[in-house]
């Protein structure tokens, strides 16, 4: 009588399967699985199909399909509760407006999904900081903060390498109201001085921004290109800023102001 395989070793001819695909299978459309140990304990497999599950957007029925086939491929109950323990280790923050995580942990959980290449970094980090404002459906209107750090490698600022930090419902695109939904706690994450200990060494963390021309001018509290905000340093207007050439924020020659011209501008806003 023969008896019920077991689940590891069903699991191991399904990767033997990929690495030695026939010339029947689509052309060979199966990337080669390269060798590795696949007699993983359960808590360590389900985590690993946790992560499949996610990368791929494979949806609950197609898991349900095979954990039918190979007993090794856990549930969806199963990969609930795995995500529910590793969410508890990633304290969300809610707002009126939407929820974040903190920039510490954001930052090393940057860090722990690159820890393979981390001896690229010096003595700084440079985080990339991407802002901008996306719709989801007819009505739904969010602002997604991103973060990313470019000094891993050259592949860091594609879709699915950024990392979310925070998700804002925004009605209006201006800047009282990105001012309003963004939470204190970031702006003065990104503007006090940072530091990070990892395996006993000391990282400094800077901030760069990314975002679209129209973005920036928001977050700066610019109406836009021909808005009525006037430059605190040089004289050009909306009347002339086709002779832009003609002025100039840092030489007095064409008409740059120094700082207490530039304080008495600003007592005007």
């Amino acid at each position: 009588m023969l008896r019920p395989r077991k689940p590891m070793e069903q699991l191991d001819d399904y990767f033997a399967d990929l690495s030695n695909p026939s010339e029947d299978d689509d052309h060979n459309i199966l990337p080669q699985a390269s060798p590795r140990n696949t007699h993983l304990n359960k808590e360590d497999n389900d985590r690993i199909m946790a992560y499949w599950k996610l990368k791929h957007s494979m949806p609950d029925h197609a898991l349900n399909d095979l954990h039918q086939i190979h007993t090794s491929v856990p549930s969806v109950w199963s990969i609930r509760n795995i995500r529910r323990r590793l969410n508890n280790n990633i304290h969300v923050k809610n707002t009126e407006f939407g929820s974040y995580i903190t920039m510490e942990d954001a930052t090393k959980t940057l860090i722990h999904i690159n820890g393979s290449i981390m001896t690229k970094i010096r003595r700084t980090m440079t985080i990339r900081l991407s802002i901008d404002r996306t719709q989801i459906g007819e009505k739904l209107k969010l602002l997604v903060l991103c973060i990313s750090c470019t000094q891993f490698n050259s592949t860091q600022q594609i879709s699915s390498k950024l990392l979310p930090i925070g998700l804002f419902k925004i009605d209006i695109k201006d800047y009282e109201t990105v001012k309003k939904v963004i939470p204190n706690e970031i702006i003065l994450s990104i503007i006090q001085e940072s530091k990070l200990i990892v395996n006993g060494e000391e990282f400094s963390i800077k901030f760069k921004l990314a975002c679209d021309y129209k973005m920036l001018l928001i977050l700066f509290g610019l109406n836009a290109v021909s808005g009525t905000y006037v430059c605190p340093w040089c004289k050009v207007t909306t009347a002339t800023i086709n002779q832009l050439g003609s002025f100039s924020a840092f030489g007095r020659s064409k008409g740059a102001r120094n700082m207490e011209e530039a304080k008495e501008e600003f007592k005007n806003y």
